[in-house]
């Protein structure tokens, strides 16, 4: 079995005519130059970080010309890759199809883009067109969170940009049941080989939908990676030929684990057919990070270049509630200034704010209530259903803190 030659030149016949009743070589007259207007649409293309796009090339000659005419994009940024597929010509009109994946780590931003087309006896034509590249919007605390993979690496790919493994992130951008460059294959058609996807944030797993656009399906297991690196099955079968194209969906329960990793095993040497992935979804649940709840709050002063103060702590009682978003809010009660040889009589009370993240991240504050001191603020990660991290204070006092859910 040969592997597919996409479609990225048009050629065009040329002519050379030979005298009737001599050996003498006729050369053709030197062509007129072909002149052409190229056209680009949309004029701008939107993209988020692991999405894909397309855009049309539409090439209007004045007459066809001699040998070979070549479509390039210029300007493509860094993480994003450009594919011209899908080249058609009808008389005078070349159209064509400009493929645009931006894998989760391409820089956001606006850029400017060109379509060259170009050949013998063709003046050049150029087009610009805007793209536009975006940050993946982050999933909700605790909510059903629905991503495409941002990046992707497989035990071999038929090439590291046509069929490599990072034209199986983003969304699908692959049309019909066709051997499609702009999808995942192995180098070998019997191959067996490994794909695994990368998406941006951790979810408890609830489903993995997974796009076949060819030789469908010698997927013989489905594994997911929690963050301690374990690998849990969450589907096995034998390879068998199936309709093309298939959405693969993956029911997975009983996993607790937060995963961001989803590994596909293929064993292709039944079906002896390249099976190609174009996307791999994986939804789940977000990190719910629920802070609602009373905490002890104790502080120890670790640095203390001032008063002499080390040593110390502060210790308190911190009343929180779930606020909108990642913010959460409440109050603090007893908060006193405890000391090896002294304990302040004063118990402060105030109000709290702070955030805490999907990754259960946290920035806390206490502000002033029945007291005039500098805020106290704090950074720390969930840990155990534990708040823990550096704080820093008035005077440069600074040191450690927990914050640790009452019974």
């Amino acid at each position: 079995m040969t592997k597919r030659t996409p479609m990225l030149m048009l050629l065009a016949g040329a002519a050379v005519g030979v005298a009737c009743g001599t050996d003498k070589i006729v050369k053709p007259e030197e062509p007129t130059p072909a002149f052409g207007t190229l056209q680009i649409t949309p004029s701008v293309a939107n993209i988020v970080q692991g999405g894909s796009a397309t855009v049309a090339a539409t090439l209007t000659l004045t007459r066809r010309p001699i040998g070979v005419l070549n479509l390039t994009v210029t300007g493509v940024p860094t993480g994003v890759s450009a594919l011209i597929s899908n080249v058609q010509n009808n008389g005078l009109v070349t159209s064509a199809t400009v493929a645009l994946n931006a894998n989760g780590s391409a820089p956001p931003g606006a850029y400017s883009l060109e379509v060259h087309a170009w050949g013998a006896g063709v003046v050049t034509a150029t087009a610009s067109f805007g793209l536009t590249v975006e940050t993946i919007p982050p999933c909700l605390v605790g909510a059903i969170c629905e991503q495409w993979a941002t990046s992707a690496k497989a035990s071999s790919e038929y090439t590291s940009t046509n069929w490599g493994a990072y034209q199986a992130t983003g969304q699908p951008n692959t049309a019909g049941c066709d051997d499609d460059p702009r999808a995942w294959a192995s180098l070998e058609s019997n191959g067996v080989d490994w794909l695994e996807l990368e998406f941006k944030e951790s979810v408890r797993p609830i489903e993995i939908r997974i796009h076949e656009v060819f030789g469908v399906s010698s997927i013989v297991k489905v594994e997911v990676k929690d963050g301690a690196g374990t690998y849990h099955t969450v589907y096995t079968a034998a390879p068998e030929k199936q309709t093309c194209r298939r959405v693969l969906a993956i029911p997975v329960s009983g996993i607790s684990a937060m995963v961001n990793v989803v590994r596909l095993s293929f064993d292709q040497r039944t079906l002896n057919e390249w099976n190609e992935i174009d996307a791999v979804k994986l939804i789940g649940q977000s990190a719910e990070a629920i802070i609602a709840g009373v905490y002890n709050l104790t502080a120890p002063i670790t640095r203390d270049p001032a008063w002499g103060y080390t040593g110390c702590r502060y210790t308190g009682v911190l009343t929180l509630q779930q606020g909108s978003g990642d913010s959460f809010g409440g109050t603090y009660s007893d908060l006193q200034f405890i000391c090896p040889n002294e304990t302040s009589a004063w118990k402060y009370t105030g109000s709290v704010i702070g955030t805490i993240d999907r990754g259960g991240r946290a920035g806390i504050h206490l502000v002033g209530g029945n007291h005039d001191w500098t805020t106290w603020w704090g950074q720390g990660e969930l840990v155990a259903g534990e708040i823990v991290g550096i704080f820093a204070c008035c005077d440069d006092l600074s040191g450690t803190f927990t914050i640790e859910r009452r019974p």
